[in-house]
């Protein structure tokens, strides 16, 4: 291990426990429980993998401490004492590994029907009823309970939930709580709900269970919780109970801080933690893309926090910790902060969460490699995510993989995106690692057609061609005046001073931020929706940037026609024209898949993976590229 790592694996101290280094895994809800908000083996697999890879501390995923009814997303439960077997199992199997288990306790706010505060939710509209102080009593009890049951099923401690918009974070908001008795008026006020809870645990639980308090350091919304004020709160939360806070930010409308996306920087909420650290005496744990370890350990080196918790990171790679203590850092997947498996496509019937980059998250006890039982010729076509990660699996199993790529670089399109955001570049330097130890033979510049096919006689190829840029059948659209968004974002061409993107989805919209942030004057055409297909957290993030640097957004608009002074589109049957000295097509992509179809009744086995199929997500890519892995 590193000098520059020494501080991330020293042991720590949380109230009673000790914890073997400076990581903690932040809670999730990852839908691994049964409808009545049971355990399964999958949850206890889940969390086992993490344990055993090395992390500190696991803090599960937010188990509720009343029912909550329907609950086909299987959120886990904590309102029962059946709940208590379940739980046991997966408090044993954390603390089996060497890690410190604790578990957080939710109560839902504006994300259920009753909410507390007098106040029409932003995303839900209906007006919900104040809280009574009785209620406000029964809620205490119901923490109460909860943490019994969870120092009963063994967990070293317990997190109570206070971010977020969850039910404690809407008292403790100003933006929320417009109440005028004990229970708000000032930041203190609001703070009294947390500080009861707190109280009563410690009371009649007893102070040996020690207690993380995760507040927001910023709701980052208007009218908003701010860290003016969380700096005030924090020292009456540890006056109240709390032996550590973990500070986190974002609430309703601010998703994209509760959860940072890839365009947003690392650390990006360590000042906030930092803030807190100066005004009490107890650990502060600090989040928000710190699964870089070299980063992470600056934080703590630089006195920002106490602890560094990750949650995507340890979904992407469950041995983080090892392999940095190892010195292994080329040897971590990295997360590439897209949430497009693990959050954005959380919804029911689908609610289980997995990992862009991980295909065995989730699956620990499923996906397991063994060995290929008649062992192949395997040619890959295509050196992008999906055809990397086949070629890798293929090997691993035993195969004989050759990969050709027809550029120079591995990567694909995931180079455009390595373009904006040069952190998650490492996931190209990390699959092309894996492949090499794996043993596969790798071609760079080498097109593959039928003719080679023939001549190299695989048993088995895979086509991961990917796709191209779809360029839309409107008048002037091959004018010298026009261009590929994906060049754009390489660097192959230059753009004006004026620029109208047509296309406003993931690729049109990331276009726009890049050229307005050159202080270029931006309007992006939309046929339908603005950003429609865009996850959720990085559409909150794209829509807020694209606000602040003035970019002008046109959805429902069709191009009439392209001329060399610009555009002109058509809305509601009335055309109007956007000035530009340059267009770029952000139309979408077509799958790029002949080869396929060329190779029928040539080779043996023609498998075809990724945007070859279908232009998707990055998800979709690795997953198949790993399945497909498994299958040959």
């Amino acid at each position: 291990m590193s000098q520059q790592l020494a501080r991330l694996f020293q042991p720590g101290r949380i109230g009673t426990v000790e914890v073997r280094n400076r990581i903690v895994m932040a809670p999730m809800g990852v839908g691994y429980s049964t409808e009545s908000g049971h355990v399964t083996d999958r949850l206890v697999a889940f969390y086992e993998a993490r344990a055993k890879g090395g992390v500190g501390l696991v803090s599960t995923g937010g188990a509720y401490i009343c029912n909550i009814g329907e609950n086909k997303a299987n959120h886990q439960g904590i309102w029962g004492d059946d709940h208590i077997p379940g739980l046991r199992k997966v408090a044993a199997a954390i603390k089996g590994c060497g890690a410190a288990a604790f578990i957080q306790l939710i109560m839902p706010g504006a994300d259920v029907p009753e909410r507390p505060l007098g106040i029409p939710h932003p995303l839900m509209g209906d007006p919900p009823a104040k809280r009574s102080k009785q209620e406000i009593e029964s809620i205490v009890d119901l923490f109460v309970q909860a943490a019994r049951r969870a120092k009963e099923a063994g967990f070293d401690g317990i997190e109570i939930h206070g971010a977020h918009g969850y039910l404690i974070s809407l008292f403790l908001s100003p933006k929320t709580n417009h109440r005028t008795d004990e229970y708000g008026g000032n930041a203190a006020k609001r703070a009294r709900f947390a500080c009861q809870i707190l109280e009563s645990i410690k009371h009649k639980i007893g102070r040996d269970l020690p207690i993380i308090f995760r507040m927001n350091g910023n709701d980052y919304i208007d009218g908003g919780l701010t860290i003016d004020e969380a700096v005030i709160q924090a020292p009456l939360l540890v006056e109240a109970g709390a032996d550590a806070l973990s500070i986190s930010a974002g609430i309703f409308q601010g998703y994209h801080w509760q959860i940072p996306t890839m365009m947003q920087p690392s650390g990006c909420l360590t000042h906030l933690a930092a803030e807190v650290k100066r005004v009490v005496r107890v650990p502060v744990i600090t989040v928000g893309k710190l699964g870089n370890p070299v980063i992470a350990a600056r934080v703590l080196d630089e006195g920002k926090a106490d602890f560094i918790a990750m949650g995507r990171p340890l979904l992407a790679d469950p041995e983080l910790p090892k392999k940095a203590s190892e010195g292994r850092l080329e040897d971590i997947c990295p997360c590439i902060y897209c949430s497009l498996a693990c959050a954005t496509k959380k919804t029911p019937p689908d609610f289980a969460a997995s990992c862009s980059v991980n295909p065995v998250c989730g699956h620990e006890s499923d996906y397991v490699l063994k060995p290929a039982l008649h062992p192949k010729r395997v040619m890959v076509v295509g050196g992008g995510l999906a055809g990397m990660e086949a070629a890798t699996i293929l090997a691993q199993r035993g195969h004989k993989v050759s990969l050709y790529e027809k550029a120079n670089v591995l990567g694909g399109q995931w180079n455009i995106v390595s373009s904006l955001e040069p952190e998650v570049a490492a996931l190209t330097r990390y699959l092309s690692r894996g492949m090499e130890k794996a043993g596969v033979k790798v071609f760079l510049g080498k097109e593959v057609d039928k003719k080679k096919v023939e001549e190299d006689k695989p048993d088995a190829v895979v086509v991961a061609t990917g796709a191209v840029p779809r360029v839309p059948e409107v008048l002037g659209i091959h004018g010298k005046n026009v261009v590929l968004a994906w060049d754009v974002l390489s660097g192959k061409v230059k753009v004006g001073q004026e620029v109208v993107i047509i296309g406003g989805r993931a690729t049109g919209l990331e276009t726009a931020l890049y050229l307005a942030k050159q202080g270029k004057k931006i309007s992006v055409v939309g046929v339908r929706q603005i950003a429609r297909g865009v996850g959720w957290f990085l559409k909150w993030y794209l829509k807020e940037s694209l606000i602040k640097y003035g970019v002008y957004l046109y959805p429902g608009t069709k191009v009439h026609s392209i001329s060399d002074s610009g555009v002109s589109v058509l809305d509601e049957s009335q055309v109007f024209f956007l000035k530009a000295d340059t267009v770029v097509i952000a139309a979408g992509a077509v799958a790029q898949n002949k080869l396929a179809e060329q190779l029928k009744g040539i080779v043996p086995e023609v498998y075809t993976i990724g945007d070859a199929v279908e232009p998707r997500e990055s998800t979709e890519a690795i997953h198949e590229g790993f399945k497909i892995g498994l299958q040959i």
